[in-house]
């Protein structure tokens, strides 16, 4: 697979077991009409801060907690995190909650107070 911005072939990607991966040189794209740039690096700080945000793992590894996090860090399983950015994580807190429940039918106390019909 080969990617172009209008007629600048500005990389490819391979399919390696089964994943993508994207071989993008250092490159720079210009366009005719709008004269955009556009930088295409294959390495950059958001990388790095996304490798190293403690949140990313924890959605990473299926919701596990802060505390088994810190252990899989000790345990030299995981790189050094960043644990300044670790939030309360919404879908943690949607899996905790339960349904709520269905109140039910009211029950007739007369006769005709409740009447059922197919229409």
């Amino acid at each position: 697979m080969y990617f172009y911005h209008g007629s600048n072939c500005f990389g490819d990607a391979d399919l390696v077991n089964g994943y993508w991966c994207a071989n993008c040189e250092n490159t720079v794209a210009k366009t005719d009409d709008s004269k955009k740039i556009f930088l295409l690096s294959k390495s950059g700080s958001k990388r790095k801060f996304c490798d190293a945000s403690s949140f990313l793992w924890h959605k990473r590894l299926g919701h596990i907690s802060k505390q088994r996090l810190q252990e899989l860090v000790k345990q030299d399983i995981l790189p050094a995190l960043d644990f300044t950015d670790f939030e309360t994580c919404v879908d943690c807190l949607k899996g905790k909650m339960t349904n709520a429940r269905n109140t039910g039918s009211k029950r007739s106390e007369q006769m005709l107070d409740l009447i059922h019909t197919d229409i």
